[in-house]
């Protein structure tokens, strides 16, 4: 059995990691999990995910993460992230990628990671790819109605993955 979260993390960056109360909070969140997928890192500055790992891994845990680019339009960009405890799961960073959306269809393209849990020998392993998502709360509807299509196009991405997560904000 493992833990998946997803987590809205609200414009997360320097200022909000700077207040004690704030890190103590997410850090007691984030250590319930096994693996959380983050949305909504609002930063210029790159190392507000290790910082937030340092700290999760403060007391003897061994916590890792993922990160994709920033993605967005205008004004409002943000990175999606996948946060996960390194001795229940292991991933390949190369299968991790952003949903290429030449369309624009959704304000923020999705991350895709690759995950395999160590409870078992790697080859009867329950392993998943996990759909990290933000729904632009200005055009949900619309956005939502296109989830079962990214469903199909990560399914079919040529890496002969058949279980997948979607996690995130659904802005609902």
């Amino acid at each position: 059995t493992i833990r998946i979260a997803g987590f809205d993390v609200e414009a997360l960056g320097s200022a909000k990691l700077s207040k004690p109360q704030i890190m103590t909070a997410l850090v007691g969140i984030l250590r319930q999990f096994d693996v959380i997928a983050l949305q909504e890192i609002e930063s210029s500055r790159d190392d507000i995910l290790p910082r937030l790992v340092e700290a999760l891994n403060h007391s003897g845990k061994s916590y890792d993460y993922l990160i994709g680019p920033r993605v967005g339009r205008d004004d409002r960009r943000e990175q999606f992230a996948v946060i996960f405890d390194t001795n229940r799961v292991e991933t390949d960073r190369y299968q991790l990628y952003t949903v290429d959306d030449p369309q624009d269809l959704m304000r923020y393209e999705p991350l895709v990671s690759w995950f395999r849990c160590k409870d078992a020998a790697a080859d009867r392993a329950f392993t998943f790819s996990l759909i990290n998502v933000h729904i632009d709360p200005e055009n949900a509807e619309r956005e939502r109605e296109l989830l079962h299509s990214l469903a199909d196009l990560v399914a079919g991405d040529g890496r002969q993955e058949d279980d997948w997560i979607m996690l995130g904000n659904f802005s609902q």
